[in-house]
């Protein structure tokens, strides 16, 4: 009932029935899309701590947005990670920062050093960041799955070996991707049998699920 009536509390869901919840109809992505930008938002704007788009490759990007209360939950749901983070590691953030959920806030919290690599872009070449992987401790990498095979490539056009190089890392955590259980071994052999570490979730809701 608590669920139902904060649901009630916004726009989108004030016009629907939520008398129980057999009569809450589903939501669609065209419904989240429409409600762009603050249609699902129960809470006053100025209770938000961060506002995220998704990417919006196939359409009008979906618009969400966390309270600190929301981050102290996305905060934990990332902690209990099997990648298990702690003040001795050094994480490399290797994903967008533009609009979207990362590990970073759950790293600091977890004591962690965090380097803001971001992804894909002018300023991060791959060539940095094989540089950042190999001059600096880092222990722990955040990215897309498919980034550690690049990273892989770019290191050994540079001449250095996977194993011997880039001792001080110990696990690749990934998410935004399909990951297959015959591409995740290859990945960790491919890194002399380094830990790669699932977590799945979204801009919408931050982590969901993961090892």
């Amino acid at each position: 009932k608590n669920v139902l009536k904060r649901a009630s509390e916004s726009p989108f869901y004030r016009e629907r029935d939520l008398s129980t919840w057999e009569t809450v109809a589903t939501t669609s992505k065209a419904d989240l899309r429409a409600a762009y930008p603050f249609g699902l938002l129960n809470v006053p704007v100025s209770h938000l701590s961060t506002y995220h788009e998704s990417s919006g490759s196939t359409g009008q990007p979906i618009s969400s947005y966390f309270t600190e209360a929301d981050w102290a939950d996305v905060v934990s749901r990332f902690l209990r990670s099997d990648v298990q983070l702690g003040p001795g590691d050094v994480v490399m953030v290797k994903t967008p920062y533009a609009l979207v959920t990362t590990m970073h806030l759950a790293a600091r919290a977890a004591g962690a050093t965090v380097v803001p690599a971001d992804n894909r872009s002018s300023s991060m070449p791959y060539s940095r960041v094989v540089r950042l992987l190999r001059d600096l401790p880092i222990t722990v990498s955040w990215s897309l799955p498919s980034e550690p095979f690049i990273w892989a490539f770019a290191a050994r056009q540079a001449g250095l070996s996977l194993e011997r190089d880039f001792p001080q890392l110990r696990a690749f955590l990934v998410a935004g991707e399909s990951l297959s259980p015959a591409k995740k071994r290859a990945l960790s052999s491919l890194w002399g049998g380094k830990r790669v570490v699932e977590d799945y979730g979204s801009t919408e809701t931050g982590s969901l699920a993961g090892e």
